[in-house]
Formats: C-alpha cells, sequence, structure tokens
C-alpha cells in the first residue's frame, strides 16, 4: 500500500505465529514508554459507572413523577384502538 499523503510505499506482512504485524518497509512501530499512563485510574472508572447508574436525586424525582406518568398514560387509554378513531374520522 501507499501513504495516503506523500505515495511512499508501505509494506506489512501478516505473522500469524505471534498473532501481529510484521513492519517490512516504510513503517515504524510507535510504542509507548509506559502502558500505564493509559490505563485510567480504578477512582475514574467508578465514578464513570455512578454517572451510568444515575444519582440518587434523579431516582427519587423518578419515583416522584410515577403517578403523574401512570395517570397521563391512562389517560391516553382511549385512544389505543387506532383503527376505529382512524374509520371513524374517515366515514
Amino acid at each position: 500500500m501507499t501513504c495516503h499523503l506523500c505515495s511512499h510505499p508501505l509494506k506489512v506482512r501478516t505473522d500469524p505465529q505471534s498473532c501481529d504485524y510484521l513492519l517490512t518497509a516504510g513503517l515504524t512501530r510507535i510504542m509507548p514508554e509506559s502502558y500505564d499512563l493509559m490505563i485510567a485510574p480504578s477512582n475514574e472508572t467508578k465514578h464513570a459507572f455512578e454517572k451510568l447508574e444515575g444519582s440518587l436525586k434523579d431516582k427519587e424525582k423518578g419515583l416522584l413523577e410515577n403517578p403523574r406518568l401512570e395517570a397521563l398514560i391512562e389517560s391516553k387509554g382511549d385512544l389505543k384502538n387506532d383503527f376505529m378513531l382512524n374509520k371513524s374520522l374517515r366515514a
């Protein structure tokens, strides 16, 4: 293959024994000095899961709004039969 910027030839071969790629021409492998920098600290992942689960305020608000939403669903119950509503409008 060639570089999309300078059309320099690049050669890559697969190495099935080590499940890797061999960079034969025009390429160099860039390895980070330490993989520790790439791994997030454990307390940051804990905060991410807390954000996904939601805060206590959101849960309390959901419990307070639940009866109102159920009443809204019940009030819209007469609109469930779309076929009959459509038929009566067209008649």
